[in-house]
């Protein structure tokens, strides 16, 4: 495909995402951040205002895969479904890349025939035409770029943790030798979701990213075995956790869909905390269940609650 989003946005993005999940691993030892960060780069508000329409530009996929297409549709499908209550609307990637191929096609291609290179003064004529467009027919206020890019992820006693998830990487028996106190650890490649916000003047208003499943396991002999080109980005429930993390803080408060689902996890918690069973009868105000949203356990709660509210994702299997 062709070159939507230049890499150099990627390779910042990523030193901005990754430089926070490391530094939150010094903090935790690898474990899953106890603090989120903010994905926010401009105030929430002005974001909230300002940004009413914004047109999903095609997925990129980083990673080789016999189904590519398949899998950019699968993931803008997540996408949809995941921000039905945000603030803005999602408008379809194809309105953005009939844009982009008119331009590029009206530039004479993006790469200098004699070197094989990118010209990038042909792709800043082309970007600038694209969103100049997208403003003029489509009425968006900002692009979302979305990736799925190869990471590195740390693993420690058997078990992965990178951008908010985790994932077994080694057999039964080395995890039990961590329950009887030899440890390990090392890194091993994963896939995260990376996506970005810019508005159509190219200003950045909102990174983040979700972790989706390892490249590899860690046999008992310490070698690493690659996961088959056919078995990546095939697990459903996965695939929709890294959007719901990407897209945490674009989601607003509680949707009416999982408010039942949280308002059962809010008083099993308020259960667990007082030692007194909490009625089912009783009320609970919208502005306690928001709270409870932005403290880590209510978090977790609320990705639990919209994964059961995907339609086609399966119940969570034993891992």
């Amino acid at each position: 495909m062709s070159r939507i989003c230049p890499s150099r946005t990627w390779n910042r993005i990523c030193a901005r995402l990754f430089g926070l999940v490391t530094i939150a691993c010094f903090a935790t030892g690898c474990g899953v951040p106890t603090a989120r960060h903010d994905p926010f780069l401009v105030p929430p508000a002005e974001f909230g205002s300002s940004i009413r329409i914004v047109c999903l530009a095609p997925i990129g996929v980083g990673v080789d895969v016999p189904d590519r297409d398949q899998v950019r549709r699968s993931f803008e499908d997540l996408l949809g479904h995941g921000l039905q209550g945000a603030s803005f609307k999602l408008l379809p990637s194809a309105g953005y890349e009939e844009i982009w191929q008119r331009a590029m096609i009206s530039q004479g291609g993006l790469y200098d025939p004699m070197t094989g290179k990118l010209d990038e003064h042909k792709y800043a004529d082309v970007r600038e035409a694209t969103l100049r467009e997208v403003r003029e027919t489509l009425h968006a206020d900002a692009v979302l770029f979305a990736r799925i890019a190869p990471v590195e992820s740390k693993w420690s006693d058997g078990i992965a943790r990178w951008d908010g998830t985790t994932q077994p990487v080694a057999s039964n028996a080395m995890r039990f030798a961590a329950f009887v106190g030899m440890h390990s650890n090392g890194a091993v490649g994963a896939l995260s979701l990376l996506i970005a916000i810019q508005d159509l003047n190219g200003r950045d208003l909102y990174e983040n990213v979700g972790g989706i499943q390892v490249l590899a396991t860690v046999a008992d002999d310490w070698s690493f075995r690659p996961v088959a080109a056919n078995e990546l980005l095939r697990d459903p429930r996965r695939n929709a956790l890294a959007v719901l993390l990407a897209t945490d803080r674009l989601r607003g408060p509680p949707l009416a869909l999982v408010r039942d689902c949280l308002v059962a996890r809010y008083r099993a918690s308020m259960t667990k905390r007082t030692g007194h069973t909490m009625p089912s009868s009783s009320e609970v105000p919208e502005e306690v269940l928001n709270s409870f949203v932005e403290s880590n356990e209510g978090h977790q709660a609320r990705l639990d609650c919209d994964l059961e509210n995907f339609a086609g994702v399966p119940p969570p299997a034993g891992e």
